[in-house]
């Protein structure tokens, strides 16, 4: 197929096909890896685990004197779509075309069993938030956002707030791990080292 010189050949294809690619002997680097994280340990455990990062996020948190809410209804889900998730997604990857998902599509989310954290600041008003759902003893974190896509607030901890609040809930409501979905499996991604 390939003359002697070639070292390597990079091929990319489908998922379907990693396991014949394994047992042929081919090394398969994915394009995308799961990010799945244990909470089952209790919190004094799970929290000397972490990170000085993730301790220094809680810290923030706290500190903003954040809090939560979660809705099961559609009520606030037209509000997160249009003022949160939008924002953020357009203001963050401004300069890459994207294929963003409809609200008829989180409407959907809805219908088979999505639930909607919304993060509030200290005076009430909601600042971030994240859709999830649950399968079995794993909760999946699919969208999050926050209020304007206003990096400011990112910056004061609405976004990581979503994320505590999210752990918080899943280890009082006796779950045990929570998947927060894809990214690039590179240490350039800034989603994969924040992860």
């Amino acid at each position: 197929f390939f003359s002697s010189d070639v070292d390597a050949v990079l091929v990319s294809c489908d998922r379907f096909y990693q396991r014949w690619l394994e047992k042929a002997g081919l090394f398969v680097f994915p394009h995308m890896v799961d990010m799945v994280l244990d909470v089952s340990d209790p919190f004094d455990v799970f929290y000397k685990k972490l990170s000085s990062s993730a301790k220094a996020d809680i810290k923030k948190v706290r500190k903003q004197g954040y809090s939560f809410e979660v809705f099961s209804g559609v009520e606030h889900l037209r509000f997160f779509y249009d003022a949160m998730y939008l924002p953020l997604i357009q203001n963050r990857f401004a300069d890459k075309p994207l294929l963003i998902p409809p609200f008829s599509f989180f409407q959907l989310l809805h219908m088979i069993g999505y639930r909607l954290l919304l993060v509030r600041d200290v005076r009430g008003d909601f600042v971030s938030g994240g859709y999830f759902f649950v399968k079995g003893d794993e909760v999946f974190s699919r969208y999050s956002g926050v209020m304007n896509g206003d990096f400011e607030l990112i910056r004061k901890g609405a976004e990581s707030a979503y994320y505590c609040f999210l752990i918080d809930w899943v280890k009082k409501n006796g779950f045990t791990t929570i998947n927060f979905g894809h990214s690039r499996p590179l240490q350039t991604d800034g989603v994969f080292r924040y992860k």
